[in-house]
């Protein structure tokens, strides 16, 4: 799980490409990435799952409104 600011700086790459690898040794492993997003890296880090299409289901990303959608921005 990450839970943070997804930015660049984050390298929420990494841990993309580390599920890659965790999910072909137990594909019952979910990953989930939490946190406000800058829009250009957030649809990097979708084409990125994307191209490792046997990890899309099990990526998942949220944003803080969608969690806790009573408190304000």
């Amino acid at each position: 799980m990450f839970f943070g600011r997804i930015s660049p700086i984050k390298s929420i790459e990494t841990l993309i490409k580390a599920a890659k690898i965790v999910l072909k040794k137990n594909s019952k492993v979910k990953f989930f990435i939490i946190g406000p997003h800058e829009e250009n890296y957030l649809n990097l880090l979708k084409d990125l799952i994307k191209k490792y299409k046997n990890i899309a289901e099990k990526v998942e990303n949220f944003s803080f409104t969608q969690l806790f959608p009573n408190i304000a921005n």
